[in-house]
């Protein structure tokens, strides 16, 4: 009988994290002759996905203890978990430190999520300067997440600022 490698054993872990079993996930990763990037990534992916930003987290904290090298799909789970759960003041840590303590350029998705957890939390002013100032050109989720936002919230105060200052000039 052929042995085993990572692929095939990230394969089944993946077959079972996308089909929604996330406890057979869970005891399967545990079950691994070898936990690799991939492997923690998958199950970091699936709790944050699923809502369940506690065992997310823990499980990216674990992943770091253990001296698995992150990467970009890792620092992503983690933010969405962390944006789904709304805790600005965490995302932003973790986003910062992504910079400094990992001395990783933050990519798109990672500031998507920022993107989102701003425009979730009603920080619309926030949303529309991180849309200004990161160093990609916004996409249509990134508008639309600061649409919802000001639209959500009640917001006029991104949409109404250029009326009110022709309105102001006209008289």
């Amino acid at each position: 009988m052929r042995q085993r490698n990572s692929i095939s054993w990230n394969t089944l872990l993946v077959s079972y994290a996308q089909n929604g079993h996330t406890n057979t996930a869970k005891a399967f990763f545990s079950t691994l002759p070898e936990q690799n990037l991939v492997s923690w990534n998958v199950v970091i992916g699936m709790y944050a996905l699923n809502g369940q930003t506690a065992q997310s987290l823990e499980l990216f904290r674990n992943c770091v203890a253990n001296g698995v090298k992150l990467d970009d799909v890792s620092f992503t789970s983690a933010l969405i978990a962390l944006s789904h759960s709304g805790e600005v003041d965490d995302s932003l840590f973790l986003f910062k430190s992504i910079i400094t303590d990992y001395l990783v350029t933050p990519g798109k998705q990672q500031y998507g999520c920022i993107i989102s957890l701003f425009a979730r939390g009603g920080y619309d002013r926030s949303c529309k300067e991180l849309i200004d100032t990161m160093p990609f050109f916004p996409d249509s989720h990134d508008w639309t997440c600061l649409a919802s936002a000001s639209r959500i919230y009640k917001s006029n105060s991104l949409g109404m600022g250029h009326h009110n200052t022709r309105k102001q000039n006209a008289n």
